[in-house]
């Protein structure tokens, strides 16, 4: 699909059935947020059998350092909804859309420096392929296929915090703590 202006965009998604009322509310994105990650790459939306589908290439890293597990813990938004703390259920500690074309274990490297800082090498292992389909949790009612690289990180010294991470955008702040490997959701 090619470009959308927002107006293109919202007439878009409401002839399919996205109640755009609930985005921005919540957990849930914006608008906004859907047309930064089109304009990205990081994902495009498709038309199938006349049903909407936001497509999106991933990668997830499970970070691990001796036998702690890192753990997003939270998301806080700064644009002033009543709600600004998003907590997730993920498959791994870090995950990254992948821009148009990029490599998954580029994609896995640049979701280390982006949103935890580290840019020393480090080995990805175990990476295998994972597909899932499912409405989205960022923009209710818009079905979504991730297609998502898993990669096992282990963590040299140099690179722990043992206070975790925080990643600060101009729309929120992602925090990830450190939780006994026995205890990790994955």
């Amino acid at each position: 699909m090619t470009a959308l202006s927002r107006r293109d965009l919202t007439g878009l998604l409401t002839d399919h059935g996205c109640p755009l009322d609930r985005w921005g509310q919540g957990p849930a994105k914006t608008l906004s947020h859907l047309l930064r990650e089109l304009a990205d790459g990081e994902c495009r939306l498709t038309v199938q059998d006349g049903q909407l589908f936001r497509d999106v290439p991933g990668a997830m890293l499970r970070v691990r350092h001796r036998d702690l597990t890192l753990i997003e813990d939270h998301q806080r938004f700064t644009d002033g909804r009543e709600s600004p703390v998003r907590r997730r259920q993920l498959p791994g500690s870090v995950g990254e859309k992948l821009q148009s074309g990029e490599d998954p274990d580029a994609g896995a490297r640049r979701a280390l420096a982006e949103e935890l800082g580290i840019t020393e090498p480090v080995a990805l292992r175990g990476k295998h392929l994972t597909r899932k389909f499912a409405e989205s949790e960022s923009y209710p009612g818009l079905m979504s296929r991730f297609e998502t690289w898993v990669y096992e990180v282990e963590l040299p010294d140099s690179c722990y915090q043992p206070d975790g991470y925080r990643e600060v955008q101009a729309d929120k702040t992602t925090v990830w703590v450190w939780a006994p490997t026995a205890d990790a959701p994955f």
